[in-house]
Parts: C-alpha cells; sequence; structure tokens
C-alpha cells in the first residue's frame, strides 16, 4: 500500500470520516424495537444471519459480538484472505484502530480511581522532565475530550519498518503540532492528545503504556490474543497472524485489494492494539455495570458510572458529546464508545449504559460502516431523544459550507487539507425543516432548537448541534466541531486552485505546441521564417517550462508529498518558491528584449503568483 493511501486511511478518512460517518434513518422518536437479549443466542444468530445474508457480496471478514453483564453471543463471516479463502474464526485478529484510545481513558480512570492522579489537573504537571511545552494551558480531561486546541499532524505518524519505531516520548517530541485553538473551546479529534495522554499514564506508572496495559488492564481481564506495543512485541503470535492477513474496501462497484496493509504507528496509544473478537468483546463487557470484567478492571463501581456521566456536552443541551473520551451515538436512549479505523481495518465498541447491553464490530475494511454502524441501529433502534419536543416552525437557516475544525491548519501548504477533506456542505430542501448535502446524497432533519440529525443512509446515526454563540458559527457533531466557511470565500479559494490548474495545463500545452513547432522547423531545414519558428524565442520556450514545472510541483506537494514526508514536503515547498520566482523573473526580462508579455502569459503570471502567495505553498 501506498503512503498516500496510508495517509488518506489515517488522516484524511478521518476528516472525511465525518461525511462517512454522518448518517442516520430518519428519526421516529420512537421506542426502539424489542432485541433478543445476548443470552437468547439462537435469536441473536439468526438476528445476524438475516443481517449478513444481502451483504455478504460485498464483505471480506466481519466478526461480531453482542453482550450484556452475564452473557454474549459472538459470529463470524467471510474471508480474512479472499484470494486464499481463508475463513474468518475465532482466532482471526483485526486492528483496533482508534478504539485503543479506549485503552488511554480506562488506565487514566484507574489511576484516577486510585488517587494518583486528578483528570482536572494541569496536563503539565505529569510532562515537566519531557521537554514538552505548550503555549496555552490544558488539563488531563481536556485531552480525554479533545479540546486541548492541537492542530492535526499533517504528515502520518506511522512507518512501514519496525526498527524505526520511536519510544513514545521521542514520536511526541517529533510529531508535535500547534495548539491552534484555546482549550475548552473546540472539539478537534486529535490523536496527539491520545498518545499525550498515554505518556501521562507511563509518567505516574513508571512503566511503558504498553507494559501498563498488559498489567492493569489485559492481564486482570485474561485478554491473551491482543497486542498494545506499535511493533506487536508484546504478543508474537497476534504478529503472526495479523501478517497473515489482507485487508480490502468492498461497496458497490467497489473492489479494492490492499494486501497486507500493514504499517507501524508512532504515536501507538491511539491506534495500534490488535486482537481477537473474544478480547475486544471481553474488554466491551468490561464496560457493563456490575460485569464481572468490570469488577476486574475498576476497584469501585462509581468510576464506571462516572465513566458515562458525560464530560462535555452539545451547546444549549444536556445531551452528551464526550463522555471522558467516549462518543455518543444517538441510538436508543444513546449509546457510549468509539470506532476506529487504519489501512485496512475498521472496528467499533458501543455500550447503552441504560440496558446494560453491548455491541462490537471488527473487520478488515477500509472505512466499513454497514455492519460497524448498522448493527447499532438493529440492536439498539432509533434515537429517542428524551425531553426534546419534535420542532414546530422554521428553524435556524443551517444552509453552507461547514470545514471539520480537525483539519484547520494555519501555516504553509498543509492548510490546503481543510478545503480538500472534511467539508460538509448543506443546502436547503424543499421540505420542511430539512436540508441536503449539496455534494451526493445526505439528508438533514431538524429535531428541535439547535438540534439537527443527519442521515446519509449509510449505517450510521450522529447529531449536528448549531452553537451561534460564537463569532463564526460552528456546528457540533460526532468526534469533533465544523466551522461554517464564508461561502464567497470558500468558491473564491476553489476557484483560485482551478485557475492554477487551468494555467499550468495551458502551460504544458503551449510548450509542447511551441517544441512540435522548432522541431518541425529544425528537420524541414528551413528557415524559421518560413516556418513560423520566429516567432518562437527561448524566454517564451522557458516560461511555459517554468509555469508547467510550477504545476507539477505544488500538485506532487498537495496530493503527493503531503501525506508522507515533511523533508520532502520542504524541498518542493522550496522549489515552489524558486520556480515562483524565475517565473517572474522571465516575464519582467521580456519587456527589456523590446518584447511586451502576451496577454496570456500576464494572466498566467497573476494567476500562479496570487494563488501561490495566498496559499503559501513555499512554506511547508
Amino acid at each position: 500500500m501506498s503512503k498516500t493511501l496510508t495517509f488518506r486511511n489515517y488522516i484524511v478518512l478521518t476528516f472525511a470520516f465525518l461525511l462517512l460517518a454522518l448518517g442516520c434513518p430518519s428519526p421516529s422518536y420512537a421506542a426502539p424495537p424489542t432485541t433478543p437479549p445476548p443470552g437468547d443466542e439462537k435469536a441473536v444468530t439468526a438476528l445476524l444471519n438475516d443481517f449478513y445474508e444481502p451483504r455478504k457480496e460485498a464483505t471480506a471478514a466481519v466478526a461480531i459480538g453482542y453482550f450484556d453483564a452475564k452473557d454474549s453471543v459472538s459470529a463470524y463471516y467471510g474471508h480474512t484472505d479472499i484470494e486464499n479463502s481463508i475463513p474468518t474464526t475465532q482466532e482471526s485478529v483485526f486492528e483496533w484502530g482508534s478504539v485503543t484510545k479506549m485503552l488511554v481513558w480506562v488506565a487514566l480512570m484507574q489511576l484516577e480511581e486510585q488517587g494518583r492522579i486528578d483528570l482536572n489537573d494541569d496536563a503539565s504537571t505529569y510532562l515537566d522532565d519531557t521537554g514538552l511545552t505548550f503555549d496555552k494551558p490544558f488539563t488531563i480531561q481536556d485531552l480525554m475530550n479533545h479540546q486541548a486546541g492541537f492542530a492535526e499532524i499533517p504528515y502520518p505518524p506511522e512507518t512501514e519498518h519496525p526498527d524505526e519505531i520511536l519510544e513514545l516520548e521521542e514520536a511526541l517530541k517529533h510529531y508535535q503540532p500547534a495548539q491552534i485553538y484555546e482549550p475548552k473551546t473546540i472539539t478537534s479529534y486529535s490523536n496527539y492528545g491520545a498518545a499525550l495522554a498515554a505518556l501521562i499514564v507511563e509518567k505516574i506508572g513508571k512503566q511503558s503504556f504498553s507494559d501498563y496495559v498488559q498489567k492493569e488492564i489485559f492481564a486482570p481481564l485474561e485478554m491473551t490474543d491482543t497486542s498494545i506495543s506499535p511493533d506487536q512485541s508484546d504478543n508474537p503470535s497476534v504478529s503472526k497472524r495479523r501478517d497473515a492477513n489482507k485487508s480490502y474496501q468492498l461497496l458497490e462497484g467497489v473492489d479494492e485489494r490492499y494486501g497486507t496493509a500493514r504499517s507501524y504507528i508512532q504515536l501507538y496509544p491511539a491506534g495500534s492494539a490488535i486482537g481477537t473478537l473474544k478480547d475486544f468483546m471481553t474488554f466491551g463487557q468490561a464496560l457493563v455495570p456490575d460485569s464481572e470484567q468490570s469488577r476486574a478492571l475498576f476497584d469501585e463501581p462509581e468510576t464506571l458510572t462516572t465513566f458515562f456521566a458525560g464530560s462535555t456536552f452539545y451547546k444549549g443541551t444536556d445531551i452528551i458529546q464526550n463522555s471522558h473520551g467516549m462518543w455518543l451515538l444517538p441510538y436508543g436512549n444513546g449509546v457510549l464508545g468509539h470506532g476506529g479505523n487504519t489501512q485496512g481495518y475498521t472496528s467499533t465498541i458501543f455500550v447503552d449504559p441504560d440496558s446494560a447491553r453491548g455491541i462490537v464490530v471488527m473487520t478488515n475494511e477500509v472505512g466499513e460502516t454497514s455492519y460497524s454502524y448498522g448493527l447499532l441501529q438493529e440492536f439498539f433502534g432509533d434515537y429517542v431523544p428524551g425531553d426534546i419536543e419534535p420542532s414546530t416552525g422554521e428553524p435556524p437557516d443551517l444552509a453552507g459550507v461547514y470545514t471539520n475544525a480537525r483539519a484547520n491548519i494555519p501555516n504553509d501548504a498543509n492548510k490546503f487539507l481543510r478545503y480538500m477533506s472534511g467539508i460538509l456542505p448543506l443546502k436547503k430542501d424543499t421540505d420542511a425543516n430539512t436540508y441536503r448535502l449539496a455534494i451526493g446524497p445526505g439528508k438533514v432533519q431538524h429535531i428541535a432548537g439547535n438540534v439537527y440529525s443527519f442521515d446519509s443512509g449509510n449505517g450510521l446515526s450522529t447529531l449536528l448541534v448549531m452553537n451561534h454563540d460564537t463569532d463564526t458559527p460552528i456546528m457540533q457533531t460526532y468526534t469533533g466541531d465544523n466551522v461554517k466557511e464564508n461561502t464567497a470565500l470558500f468558491v473564491a479559494r476553489w476557484l483560485s486552485v482551478l485557475l492554477f490548474l487551468v494555467a499550468s495545463i495551458v502551460s504544458v500545452v503551449a510548450l509542447l505546441v511551441l517544441v512540435i513547432r522548432k522541431l518541425w522547423s529544425f528537420f524541414r531545414k528551413k528557415h524559421d521564417t518560413e516556418s513560423g519558428a520566429s516567432h518562437i524565442t527561448a524566454t517564451s520556450l522557458l516560461f511555459h517550462a517554468l509555469q508547467a514545472a510550477l504545476g507539477v510541483s505544488v500538485f506532487a506537494l498537495l496530493f503527493g508529498a503531503l501525506g508522507t514526508d515533511a523533508g520532502v514536503a520542504r524541498i518542493l515547498a522550496i522549489v515552489n518558491g524558486l520556480l515562483t520566482v524565475a517565473l517572474v523573473a522571465v516575464w519582467l526580462v521580456r519587456p527589456l528584449q523590446k518584447k511586451r508579455p502576451t496577454v496570456l502569459q500576464t494572466i498566467i503570471v497573476l494567476i500562479s503568483v496570487a494563488t501561490v502567495l495566498y496559499w503559501r505553498w513555499f512554506l511547508a
């Protein structure tokens, strides 16, 4: 798998996850359907078989677990290696992806229960000897809420070579992003913040995070078939089985096969866990009140109650957005948990604290949603919004373009990420109180006040909640906030990129025409005036060559090096700057040669310089 694809799935896919993840059946506000309890294995298995049957042709491997405090049911479908017909079994292992962060949050809850930390402490208190410094103070709770203010890391913090893995503390220094938000003001999903929280666990526990997890979480729960270290050296059996797996993306009209899709995550507490469904479900049961597993994980039942109590809420409501690192999805009365995506896997774990039931799903497919979220609908039903009454009358206007707060990188070429991923354009629908995505399918329905429900038909339900109390309207939702853009400026930004692309293509065509004319004249051995080649000057050739090279360099930066290596990106940025200066110089030289620049050349120069300067494609 290419590095570009790695970046797409690790970072951009998680920005675009808003579009993948924002989906639900139209809210009915009815009570959840009666679902057989995990103790009724036959009925649950029949339900899962019925769900799988119409989807089997587009399924690689999927492992599903449904449980309560006492009972559980598991089911395995498809193949972990389609080409070699290797079936999914109890021994199959899957990557947890970002569900790994749940181990960080559990560790912090354990340490607080023991009185060894206070979640409201300044996080820097525990990081004095690391050399890590931050412009704005934030608490451990802010890290759990994804509200410490960090920008996204534009370059993928992972490697294909296990001998290049850094120690966690060194990795955090190497990949440290800027703080671009005031802590507690914006929810912006952060892999870095989760890994930083894990470093605090290391400092308090005086051992590596992987050792802590093995001793304090996996061992008490008897999770012997799960690895947490970045290279899986803590469980060689899991590593060997992972090497035998393959990954896919199977959708209607899509059949992508990624091979082993193996990589090693430097900020490993944010996404490196790998294990079997049995272990994954055991961890899920540890989050069910009064279960044997929860008693093994926490000394006091109140700790689990606090874990689910909610730590951030949607503006103007009592609806949980995040609960100590767990996200709320609107099924039944609300389920809490986490989803995860890696290069080739999707996993989810969600628990309904009210009914004390939960479900886990593991697949070897990229960005899978049908099982991972569609089964939440099957088992927990439509969202019951509690005290929220369906609205009457005209709701506030929601139309416009929104960009994900996580993609807001303020400097250099990487800020283009904000406009190439995580975009949510909404337009008014013909029906009252509804909106639609301007690009692709998707429907937004007003529930009440500032609360909306999004339905894109891909299996995942979420809420959209508008906050108009800020200078720029903010749409709060699952895993983060979205900032409303000025539509005219947004269009202008994209238009500048489009015009730059057209200018580059025109220069490529012009360069080819000039070269062909020059060669034609040469081979016919005629004087330049006979072939018209006298009009072709060295500066014309050089001008179009520079513009074509600038176009190639800019787009290589954006769609190539941007997702692979910071060093290569910096080199390309320097090249962009040099090419821009050279382009302007050649354009200015023409009057000195007593030849006016053509109108086309002038337009190309103005478009290119303005676009490169605006996007700062020379400062990566």
